[in-house]
């Protein structure tokens, strides 16, 4: 009960003190699922809120933020439209190019930083808060946390669960060259280390199940 307590307090003074701003994910801006109708924070809309109280150098964020009191979680999401992306990659272009400019594209998503300035970011919320108890920051570093990197093509249906990449997958999936980027996404999430305090192994995930996911 202390964790679920920690979590409602932690989302009761978000609303009230207008850090949190709830949105459908189809609705979030940058989101690359806009039918998704699961409600989340506009986690850019925070970051950009303390770091203007804070004057602090900017910092990279997660898209959302998912706060689950009866489930002791917070899950941090990032968007990633990678169909658009793909539309860029020149199907004509040789294949050595085209592998070159999706590892230039995924080292930009630089998820890594993102995950880590958006847990400084929700604990400096914390911290805003006047009413802080003494064991809030505790609960923060032990609460469950999941990153989930969601995007706009099909990834557990063909084959990836809990980012383990499968021939199955790279077989099904429906355009080469989206192929090849979902299979250097997940490799890349795969490698992400030196996670914060009790953060889960990045998750993949699709439009077309975050709702259920969610459900």
């Amino acid at each position: 009960m202390e964790l679920v307590n920690f979590l409602q307090r932690l989302l009761e003074f978000g609303y009230d003190s207008n850090y949190f701003h709830l949105k459908s994910i189809g609705t979030v801006d940058k989101s690359c699922c806009p039918d998704a109708t699961t409600q989340v924070i506009d986690f850019d809309e925070t970051k950009d809120k303390i770091c203007s109280e804070a004057k602090l150098q900017p910092y990279k964020s997660c898209d959302a933020l998912k706060i689950l009191p009866s489930l002791k979680r917070i899950d941090f999401i990032e968007f990633k439209g990678l169909k658009q992306f793909a539309h860029h990659v020149d199907s004509k272009i040789p294949t050595s190019l085209q592998k070159q400019k999706i590892v230039q594209q995924i080292e930009k998503f630089d998820l890594e930083t993102k995950l880590h300035d958006s847990y400084i970011i929700l604990y400096f919320v914390l911290t805003k808060n006047s009413s802080l108890k003494k064991t809030d920051k505790r609960f923060y570093r032990l609460v469950e946390k999941n990153y989930i990197i969601l995007v706009d093509t099909a990834v557990e249906e063909q084959g990836i669960q809990n980012l383990a990449l499968t021939l199955e997958f790279l077989s099904e999936t429906s355009s080469p060259i989206e192929k090849q980027i979902v299979a250097k996404l997940t490799i890349e999430i795969n490698e992400i280390s030196d996670l914060p305090f009790k953060i889960n192994k990045p998750i993949l995930k699709s439009c077309k199940t975050i709702d259920s996911f969610y459900e």
